[in-house]
């Protein structure tokens, strides 16, 4: 299953949301005591989060060895195993890439190999903002598209402004990331209502996900922990982990072969019917 994560603009939490997903997808393998794997796949050139959250060398393995190989006519499943940097037992990533432009004939093979070694693919891609044309072949071939958003009025314009992602709409679920619902001087003027109406203007009739503001995501990402925040069960409780667990859900829900592993709060495992139902009613 391929997953893309993107977003109108940088900095909008793209990469945290990205990693925060597939670490959850690993979680739910490891707590069921599966063998499958997932890959962070980094293409956002422009911005090495990734690289940078998650890797513990300068030496890294990634994009532009996988680049080098299928341009030499080389790759093939076990040269492309020479790519990934293992970060735990259910999660390896490949870092994005300096020198070698991605083509969409690389791209495509990309996938391919990905979908062949992983259960999940979750990629990061390039934003709306830098070069959307070299996101295309993954928004083309991805089953889910996470689009990441926040509640400054201007990123919106650019949802108006950018017509990026309307023909792909009937896979896109929304993630408000730091979301607040006040302020100091009151309730929040741009509200995650009022973003779902503004959504249901350009035509989506698509989720929308809250992950609320939590200062400890922005902590775990400054000082290296942040697989610590998903990974680790003391932190089950904490309203940002819940809420990533209903978008990971909905996601692994549209999967057929890994929907056994969405389980409810008494771990008891869910209904997909029932669940798909909930996941994705429209939002009024």
């Amino acid at each position: 299953m391929l997953i893309t994560v993107t977003a109108p603009k940088k900095g909008l939490g793209q990469t945290t949301t990205a990693i925060n997903i597939a670490a959850m997808i690993a979680k739910y393998f490891k707590s069921e005591g599966k063998e499958d794997k997932v890959i962070l796949l980094d293409i956002n050139k422009y911005c090495k989060d990734i690289e940078y959250y998650l890797c513990d060398t300068a030496a890294t393995r990634g994009l532009d060895d996988f680049c080098s190989l299928f341009k030499s006519k080389l790759i093939n499943h076990e040269s492309y195993k020479t790519c990934v940097k293992s970060i735990n037992s259910h999660m390896d990533i490949m870092a994005t890439n300096d020198y070698f432009e991605l083509d969409k004939d690389a791209a495509e093979a990309l996938i391919e190999y990905s979908s062949n070694a992983y259960s999940f693919t979750v990629l990061d891609a390039v934003g709306a903002s830098n070069v959307p044309s070299m996101a295309e072949p993954f928004y083309e071939k991805s089953d889910i598209i996470v689009v990441v958003i926040n509640q400054i009025k201007s990123v919106m314009q650019l949802m108006y402004e950018r017509d990026t992602y309307r023909k792909y709409k009937d896979k896109i679920i929304f993630v408000l990331n730091k979301n607040i619902d006040e302020t100091d001087t009151g309730m929040m003027e741009y509200s995650l209502k009022t973003i779902r109406k503004e959504l249901q203007a350009l035509e989506y009739q698509n989720q929308v996900f809250p992950l609320n503001f939590d200062v400890e995501v922005i902590n775990a990402s400054n000082y290296g922990s942040i697989l610590g925040l998903v990974m680790g069960e003391s932190k089950e409780k904490r309203q940002y982990t819940i809420q990533l667990k209903e978008i990971v859900k909905c996601i692994i829900a549209n999967d057929k072969v890994h929907y056994g592993l969405i389980k409810d709060e008494d771990g008891k495992k869910e209904n997909t019917g029932d669940l798909l139902l909930k996941i994705f009613h429209k939002s009024k």
